[in-house]
């Protein structure tokens, strides 16, 4: 599983270090109006560094699952399949890529905002909002928050395998669009209506489950998504078995 880890993280190396490279250069233009005492430009290039630290983000994620695709539609991504590693090992290390790679990212992404606004607020005292705006980033990122710790944590392990299950709900459907179309055209639409099917009925499986004891309804939902997660990577990786040779 460790190779296979790695591996995935080498494949889709590139793409991150252009994004990278786009957020580099972002930030030198920032660096530039800050230092020029160029308030409206400064503001300007705030924002649109925030909004690519989301779209990076995102990005990441997306790019995981066009991987997968890949992978299974061409005869050299496909050869992954032909190596000594069951189906299961192979979707775990993806997933694991994936869950990885967003967490890091927008860690990285998170600080480097943080520190943007920091120096911000020093070159600009006047800007309130932006005082404001950083004065909540650094409770939320010193966890100076007044809530119950363990409420915290769970909630954290939410946010974590909520994003877990979408890549395997995706995985999926992606994985079953190929089956039944093999690999002729409209799989990608085909893919994207079942994702969209699958989530909502998870959805509606996992609302069910957190209403049953309203006391314990964050742990109760955690369970419910894990369970999903591991019910659709054995479904995925089972299908890949029995519908594509793999």
């Amino acid at each position: 599983m460790l190779k296979l880890f790695k591996y995935e993280m080498r494949k889709t190396l590139m793409p991150k270090l252009i994004m990278l490279g786009l957020f580099v250069v972002l930030q030198g233009f920032l660096l530039y109006t800050i230092s020029q005492g160029k308030e409206e430009s400064t503001l300007m290039i705030a924002v649109l560094t925030v909004f690519a630290s989301f779209l990076a983000v995102f990005f990441i994620g997306i790019y995981s699952i066009v991987t997968l695709h890949h992978d299974i539609n061409s005869k050299q991504g496909y050869m992954l399949f032909m190596t000594p590693n069951s189906t299961y090992k192979i979707l775990g290390a993806k997933v694991l890529e994936c869950t990885v790679s967003v967490l890091l990212a927008g860690a990285v992404f998170f600080g480097i905002c943080l520190l943007d606004l920091k120096l911000i607020m020093n070159k600009f005292p006047k800007l309130s909002d932006i005082q404001e705006l950083f004065e909540m980033m650094k409770q939320v990122a010193n966890l100076e928050i007044n809530i119950d710790m363990a409420k915290a944590l769970t909630f954290v392990f939410e946010t974590v395998i909520e994003w877990v299950e979408t890549v395997v709900l995706a995985f999926f459907a992606d994985v079953l669009a190929t089956s039944l179309l093999k690999g002729k055209k409209l799989g990608g639409l085909l893919a994207f209506l079942l994702f969209i099917v699958l989530s909502t009925l998870a959805g509606k499986l996992v609302s069910l489950v957190s209403g049953a004891v309203p006391s314990q309804t964050l742990l109760l939902k955690s369970i419910a998504v894990l369970a999903v997660c591991i019910a659709g990577w054995i479904a995925t990786a089972r299908l890949m078995e029995k519908k594509l040779s793999v």
